[in-house]
């Protein structure tokens, strides 16, 4: 994959969510996870929604949008969510909506898309960033169309996202695309259909955004794979493929729902990984 030396990536927080801890980690005992990610009186670990900003010679991109000021049904499993702050840290690294070109989206949930829309004076849903394209998985859209109506009220917000499709903002795409030179995203599948993660070359540093697929440093051991994941075996599969490009790479690896140590390299010895946590 090509560099590009001008890129510039920064990590931005859109705030924090609980989430039930056994979902978040699947099959993974309670007493490995609990000790590192402590959980509440009931069971809930609050996670950090990470978005990444690029800035290019020629483009400001950002690489999903938070939850914004999306609202969280009964049924979701997200929880008391203290959300909606990307645009104030966006503001504070001198960035305003209008300066996105591009906004690449790792899927289409709620805590994804939740803040690439908003509702105007006269109550009208439109883009948070005027003048940016909307970047994500053909198959992530379908599943809002087609998917199973439990699970999309569970994760998604529809109308939501049906919105930005009107709004002519939103471009599909089918499969590992570079989106500028150094900046490519992969297909991954798995968390959901078409969840992708992305890959950034800067020529002195690789970095790999992991948004939901490896939300945080403790999802790197083997079967830890939220229960709320679309094909447990197909996010294995990319989840392995992933840490193997990391190693190989030498890549930074950023989480996308790690509160504190959120971007470090991995290593391997004896079967085992670590994480040399590095800040960007």
């Amino acid at each position: 994959m090509v560099a590009n030396t001008q890129i510039k990536p920064t990590i931005l927080s859109d705030g924090t969510y609980f989430v039930d801890g056994g979902s978040l980690f699947g099959s993974i005992p309670k007493n490995f996870w609990n000790e590192q990610m402590k959980a509440d009186r009931s069971n809930r670990i609050r996670l950090s929604i990470n978005c990444l900003f690029i800035k290019t010679e020629t483009s400001n991109i950002l690489i999903d949008t938070g939850m914004g000021a999306t609202d969280v049904s009964s049924n979701s499993i997200i929880d008391t969510p203290n959300a909606n702050k990307l645009l104030k840290n966006l503001k504070r690294i001198g960035v305003s909506p209008r300066d996105i070109d591009i906004v690449l989206l790792s899927n289409l949930q709620k805590d994804t898309v939740g803040g690439a829309t908003r509702m105007d004076r006269s109550g009208r849903t439109i883009p948070v960033f005027p003048r940016a394209k909307y970047i994500v998985q053909k198959s992530c859209y379908d599943e809002i169309e087609q998917g199973n109506a439990l699970r999309i009220s569970q994760l998604y917000d529809r109308e939501e996202v049906i919105n930005l499709q009107k709004s002519g903002q939103l471009e599909l795409i089918d499969g590992d695309v570079e989106i500028l030179k150094g900046i490519n995203a992969i297909k991954t599948g798995g968390y959901s259909p078409g969840n992708q993660v992305f890959f950034i070359n800067s020529g002195t540093e690789k970095y790999i955004f992991l948004g939901s697929l490896i939300p945080t440093p403790l999802h790197l051991v083997d079967n830890a794979i939220p229960s709320y994941a679309y094909s447990l075996n197909d996010a294995w599969t990319a989840k392995k493929e992933i840490i193997k490009h990391g190693l190989d790479q030498g890549a930074l690896l950023i989480f996308g729902r790690a509160r504190e140590k959120q971007s470090g390299y991995i290593t391997e010895k004896y079967g085992k990984l670590s994480v040399d946590f590095r800040e960007l």
